[in-house]
């Protein structure tokens, strides 16, 4: 998953077990960097976020629709 941080919030994933390689950074737009990075989200890495946050429960459950979006709008176009 990509996706915009800001440089302190880095600690706060590595300690809950999340795993960020930033792949890059914004300065002069605000009060703080705008970091970009790649968080991997994998059975791996959330088995160990969710030992780190001594949780029992799913982090992520995916939602898979009836329907794929392309379906929908085809049959809202017939």
């Amino acid at each position: 998953m990509i996706s915009n941080y800001e440089p302190y919030l880095k600690r706060v994933y590595k300690r809950a077990g999340a795993e960020v390689e930033e792949l890059g950074r914004a300065e002069g737009y605000g009060k703080y960097p705008v970091c970009c990075g790649a968080f991997e989200v994998s059975d791996r890495v959330l088995r160990k976020m969710r030992a780190a946050l001594d949780l029992t429960f799913p982090l992520y459950v995916r939602h898979v629709p009836a329907r794929s979006v392309v379906t929908q709008f085809l049959e809202m176009a017939a």
